[in-house]
């Protein structure tokens, strides 16, 4: 398809006809999908369906956009206690918000029922970001930050070992030491040492064959 128009868009006319002007800007009215191609309607009274090919869209104000932007956050919803902010400025971003009132709150150091309200990191917009891309990232944001909790909350021998918060360069030292990492022999080929023996003497059952696993 060449190009998508929606219901609602301002296009600019660039291959004029006896009812279309060039450079006049229409509003599109309505919008037909085929498989390879899209048929709109604009408001001009005789202009009937055209190709859309014989439009661009008209860019958007920052305004306009930033309008979007607010129309789609408020139709995203999630947890209690859970909220997406829009910081408009020179350079919006969303942002995970997350109350008291959220499970996600209690502190995961003290685990005594503290609760403190936290915000997650910044992720900044683009003003050519479509819908999907809007909605796709608010849904990456609050997966990341329900992960970034399980990581925090999880312990083995009472140490937050997977802890997002624990010192690079205190990993890195201890990821440089061959005796700190624990690894199974048979990592590779996960077979097992029972398994292995017999088939180095030739005496393993051979493997079934296809008719033999559908009896």
């Amino acid at each position: 398809m060449h190009k998508k128009f929606a219901i609602g868009d301002v296009v600019r006319c660039i291959e004029p006809d006896y009812t279309l002007v060039k450079d006049k800007t229409y509003k599109v009215l309505a919008v037909e999908d085929f498989k390879s191609a899209q048929l709109i309607t604009v408001d001009e009274p005789w202009a009937g369906w055209r190709d859309s090919k014989r439009f661009v869209l008209v860019e958007r104000s920052c305004e306009d956009w930033v309008d979007t932007v607010d129309q789609i956050i408020s139709r995203i919803s999630y947890k209690p206690g859970w909220q997406i902010i829009f910081e408009r400025g020179d350079r919006p971003y969303l942002q995970i918000s997350v109350t008291e009132e959220a499970e996600a709150s209690e502190d995961s150091a003290k685990r005594d029922g503290t609760r403190t309200p936290w915000k997650g990191a910044k992720r900044y917009l683009s003003q050519h970001m479509c819908r999907q891309e809007i909605v796709g990232l608010c849904f990456d944001m609050i997966k990341a930050a329900e992960m970034h909790e399980v990581h925090e909350w999880f312990r083995y021998k009472n140490a937050s070992i997977f802890n997002p918060h624990l010192d690079p360069d205190v990993l890195a030292e201890v990821a440089s030491r061959k005796a700190n990492f624990n690894v199974r022999d048979n990592a590779m080929s996960m077979v097992e040492d029972e398994e292995l023996e017999p088939r180095r003497r030739g005496r393993g059952p051979s493997a079934p064959t296809l008719s033999e696993r559908d009896k």
